[in-house]
């Protein structure tokens, strides 16, 4: 781009001379060519930093994705063992009600301290009916079992746990479902 000066009279003329006033115009041309050329380095410098921090702001979603990844695997680990560990804490908990239910059997038929003998309503009673009739005995403590791991289910459901595992291939009806959910929910209340 150039400018030509085209001064109308002579005065005009020489005070254009006397001013170097197409020098100055020439360095005002560069000066301007040269801030167009920074002003373009800085958009291409900024789109630049755009790059880099869409680069960053990526990094940083896939840390958070594999911290998230991470978490969820210790939950699941964490979950499967306390699994585990529930699993284990049923099964004592079956032996102690077993261990129990025989322990009140013995002693409330006076089985435990061998004073049977001496107990009136116990020879009368317990002896035939009880003891001497082949596995009424063992029937007895089962049924106790039985009651005692019914309390303990019981206490499950009246805390909002409930664990049910019905062995064999017959469905419930909705009946027995909803009797089984009103029961759960008429606890919950309390």
């Amino acid at each position: 781009m150039s400018i030509v000066l085209r001064p109308f009279d002579k005065a005009s003329q020489e005070l254009a001379r006397i001013l170097n006033l197409k020098d100055d115009i020439h360095r005002l041309l560069r000066r301007a060519v040269d801030m167009r050329k920074t002003i373009e380095g800085c958009g291409n410098e900024l789109g630049a930093l755009r790059e880099m921090s869409a680069v960053i702001g990526a990094t940083k979603k896939f840390t958070i994705n594999e911290g998230i990844e991470n978490t969820t695997k210790n939950l699941e680990d964490a979950f499967r063992a306390q699994a585990r560990n529930s699993t284990s804490l049923e099964v004592m908990q079956v032996i102690l009600a077993g261990t129990l239910a025989f322990d009140i059997v013995d002693r409330t038929f006076g089985q435990y301290m061998s004073i049977a003998d001496r107990i009136g309503w116990v020879v009368d009673f317990v002896q035939p009916v009880l003891v001497e009739i082949p596995l009424m005995w063992f029937a007895l403590n089962m049924v106790f079992w039985i009651i005692l791991g019914g309390v303990r289910c019981d206490g499950w459901i009246s805390h909002g746990v409930s664990s049910v595992q019905i062995p064999g291939t017959r469905c419930p009806t909705i009946s027995q479902i909803q009797r089984c959910f009103s029961i759960s929910t008429s606890r919950w209340k309390h």
